[in-house]
């Protein structure tokens, strides 16, 4: 029913921590999730940040992240030049609830998994 979808939305909204493993680097994620269907994601990596940012949804357990703007737009090398960094695909996410404060999202498209802390 449309009362038990909102519920559901309603019980991922707030500001997430995650941190995973890539190709032996820790990389942070801040996810927040607003109420009103909008979402932000800033990850970082040693130097290097990403931002996205769009609207969010929730279908039966699964988080989407439909990105509608990002940074950077390019990424400039001193050897090459600039080279224009394409709109990211968002994310699909298999979400488990491992508390009513931290869930261990599964990228259902790229593999891998994040787990998040509400804080």
């Amino acid at each position: 029913s449309a009362g038990r979808a909102a519920a559901e939305a309603n019980s991922f909204v707030g500001t997430w921590h995650g941190t995973v493993m890539l190709h032996g680097q820790a990389m942070y994620s801040s996810l927040v999730l607003e109420g009103n269907g909008r979402f932000n994601e800033l990850d970082r990596s040693g130097s290097l940040m990403t931002e996205e940012t769009g609207e969010w949804r929730v279908i039966r357990g699964m988080l989407y992240l439909n990105v509608e703007d990002w940074q950077p737009k390019q990424e400039c090398l001193p050897a090459t030049g600039c080279v224009q960094i394409l709109k990211p695909p968002g994310s699909l996410y298999r979400v488990t609830w491992l508390s009513s404060n931290v869930i261990r999202c599964q990228d259902v498209n790229l593999g891998g998994y994040i787990t998040y802390q509400r804080v």
